[in-house]
């Protein structure tokens, strides 16, 4: 008999520092992809951190995937987003830098590659459509319906040996559940970009916040908020209220909590030296009409946190987990990679040292992590059960309905039996 197993190293100790990795949720797992390590190589590495048991910032429960299930490159700078095709969870990769981990050589065959969580396998998927251009610094957004949404990006490019920066004016839509690229004709499109955040709120639009235009060394403004609706394909711009003087910025993180608050933290504000933006951590309020920006009173329990760009974040239940970055801090350089991780308690903007389990974190444990097999294997036991039941109180109904039937036939007999007897002459 053939017995396959999946193994996993656990490690007590990781050196993370990279910058322009990508992360996402799944069920009980953080997971991260590549990103730059410190020698400027992009990384194939994988890793989940463990968020279904508590523990703290300097002992994070870290699980290296790298030696079983390493990307097909090192990436960098790309887009991942998770979609449930089956009720199987997908993650699809999009874009980026796809170098040779060690030669630095380009290993590029196709913007879109899939990895499967459970069986750890990486595969090309075959998409009808035009397909998009190579690029990178973007962030894709994805509905209800399986559909990734990509706007813009950045792409490097060479003019008589000079390093040109093009950016693309278009809207991409990634159809997973048909396999489908296509391009949103919408009128009114923003300014091309790259750096921003792309946020889907509850209604199905989606909130575009900063970023940079390379080549006109341009940061849009902080204020002014793109919104893209996915069910009517319309673009339009707000103009968002500010309560606080706060910098515009790019390659900063953006995370939206269970009140449909959209928490900034981090960024640069320029592309060379000193680029740490004030305040790091922002927050829009998109309830309001029009949304506004706030800048709350932030606490902490640890020692410091350092400011980053180009690092993730990701809320897990009441926290804010924010890994990895280039730090941004006083007398920083564009390669001063941060190692660390850091966690913020979203309920009242307090950085803490311990991530604890919380109730919202086992529901999503419990609700994301059910495979199609067990899914499968409850619905059958429930239809089992409810069955026997049924048949269990047929059973029961029968027996007693036997029980009275055959008592009140027996009490019939012994009164056709008295009646009987009371008719026979006294000998």
């Amino acid at each position: 008999m053939l017995v396959l197993g999946i193994f996993v190293i656990k490690i007590d100790s990781f050196t993370g520092e990279r910058v322009g990795h990508s992360s996402v949720l799944i069920g009980s797992k953080l997971y991260f992809f590549g990103g730059i390590k410190i020698n400027s190589f992009c990384s194939d590495e994988i890793f989940y951190l463990d968020v279904s048991k508590t523990f703290s910032v300097d002992s994070p429960l870290w699980v290296d995937l790298t030696i079983h299930a390493k990307m097909p490159f090192g990436g960098a700078m790309n887009t991942v987003s998770l979609v449930t095709i089956n009720d199987e969870p997908i993650v699809y990769l999009f874009g980026g830098i796809m170098r040779d981990p060690i030669t630095y050589k380009d290993l590029f065959v196709s913007n879109v590659h899939t990895f499967n969580p459970k069986t750890l396998e990486w595969k090309i998927p075959s998409i009808k459509g035009k397909e998009p251009e190579r690029r990178r610094n973007i962030r894709g957004a994805s509905d209800d319906n399986g559909r990734i949404y990509i706007f813009s990006g950045a792409q490097d490019a060479y003019l008589n040996a000079n390093l040109l920066v093009h950016f693309f004016d278009e809207m991409l839509i990634l159809d997973t559940f048909n396999s489908t690229w296509s391009y949103s004709t919408a009128s009114n499109m923003p300014i091309r970009r790259a750096g921003y955040s792309a946020t889907i709120l509850k209604n199905g639009v989606i909130v575009y916040i900063g970023g940079s235009l390379a080549e006109q060394q341009i940061i849009i403004n902080i204020n002014q908020i793109e919104l893209y609706d996915t069910k009517l394909n319309t673009w339009s711009t707000m103009i968002s209220k500010n309560t606080s003087l706060i910098d515009s910025r790019f390659f900063h993180s953006a995370v939206l909590d269970p009140d449909e608050n959209i928490i900034v933290y981090g960024g640069r504000k320029s592309k060379v030296g000193f680029a740490k933006v004030e305040p790091p951590l922002i927050v829009l309020n998109t309830r309001k009409t029009p949304f506004e920006w706030t800048a709350p009173l932030v606490s902490t329990n640890v020692d410091y946190v350092l400011s980053t760009s180009g690092h993730t974040a990701d809320l897990v239940g009441n926290y804010m987990i924010v890994a990895f970055g280039n730090i941004t801090e006083l007398h920083s350089h564009d390669k001063m990679y941060n190692s660390r991780m850091y966690i913020m308690d979203i309920r009242n903007y307090t950085w803490v040292d311990t991530f604890e389990v919380t109730e919202v974190t086992e529901n999503t444990k419990n609700t994301t992590e059910s495979t199609p097999i067990s899914q499968k294997i409850r619905i059958v036991i429930g239809i089992i059960a409810g069955v026997i039941c049924i048949i269990t109180i047929l059973g029961i109904v029968g027996f007693l309905d036997y029980k009275k039937r055959d008592y009140t036939k027996k009490r019939e007999n012994e009164e056709s039996i008295i009646r009987n007897l009371k008719h026979v002459p006294n000998e």
